[in-house]
């Protein structure tokens, strides 16, 4: 029983590592594609920057409203949104000007979407039902049988008769 449970939580905290990392790696790439916007021509930049920061703020309501999966969903569809208009202004503003510096922003933009998908489908990702299920029936079927070997013994524990059972009164 306890090396069941001891997997169990060995399991959740590789998660709760994963994601934790996650959280660093999606901050990196939009710190480094907030910095690659000085690239391109100075009239598309302001309008860029404004995409990014409702895009960060909506990233953060998406977790700031997890409780409620309804309000977290909605939040992360306003994100998938301005993605794509975050892609589109990035795209026209390097068609501007193109030049290989301009072009350093595309492939920043593409890894700044892809671990933000990466961060929304590691959240969905938690131990099996069943897994619960038989730590539950494992628990019930080991004190069952605690409970009968102890009633067929000949003799009682002094912890579980003095500790335990039956509840003193003070």
């Amino acid at each position: 029983m306890g090396l069941l449970i001891a997997f169990t939580f060995s399991g959740a905290a590789t998660r709760f590592d994963a994601r934790r990392q996650l959280v660093v790696e999606e901050a990196n790439a939009i710190g480094t594609a907030w910095l690659r916007i000085d690239l391109l021509p100075p009239t598309g930049q302001t309008e860029l920057r404004d995409s990014f920061r409702r895009y960060l703020d909506t990233r953060l309501a998406v977790y700031q409203k997890l409780p409620d999966l309804k309000a977290a969903y909605a939040e992360l569809d306003k994100a998938t949104a301005l993605q794509g208009e975050i892609w589109t202004r990035a795209v026209a503003a390097g068609q501007q000007s193109p030049s290989p510096l301009t072009a350093q922003l595309i492939p920043v933009l593409n890894q700044m979407f892809d671990i933000a998908t990466t961060r929304t489908m590691a959240a969905q990702i938690h131990s099996p039902a069943i897994i619960f299920i038989m730590l539950g029936a494992l628990a019930l079927m080991s004190s069952l049988l605690a409970g009968y070997a102890m009633a067929g013994g000949k003799s009682r524990s002094w912890w579980a008769s003095h500790c335990c059972w039956p509840p003193r009164s003070t």
